[in-house]
């Protein structure tokens, strides 16, 4: 196998491609080739328009950025987050409070078994 180096160039045919058709760019529509790969890669149009990815809804429904937010909307929003907080403790507990429950009510019906068929504990 031979290799083309600079050494070597004129050994090998010049067979480049010829353009004969008009240029088809547009002016200040170029694109880096990150910003080509990147393109590629989120799976958008790669060439033509750079028109931007705007939706309306998925932009209101982000979440709340705090660099936009004053000092009453913090304190609102920790006040409310604190209240949620609470909210799940108290489940946690209640369900733990409940089997808590359940595992007594059942040893106290093994003991009564216990009992009722004349063993002892």
């Amino acid at each position: 196998m031979i290799f083309k180096t600079r050494h070597n160039a004129d050994q090998f045919d010049l067979t480049h491609e010829i353009n004969n058709q008009p240029s088809m760019t547009i002016p200040d529509q170029t694109m880096s080739m990150r910003t080509i790969l990147d393109r590629y890669a989120r799976g958008l149009p790669i060439g033509g328009t750079r028109e931007g990815i705007f939706d309306e809804e998925t932009e209101t429904t982000r979440g709340i950025n705090p660099k936009t937010l004053d000092l009453t909307d913090i304190q609102r929003l920790k006040e409310i987050n604190a209240e949620q907080m609470e909210e799940v403790k108290r489940g946690q507990n209640e369900r733990v409070q409940k089997r808590q429950e359940e595992k007594k009510a059942k040893e106290l019906e093994q003991l009564k078994q216990q009992i009722k068929d004349g063993l002892t504990p």
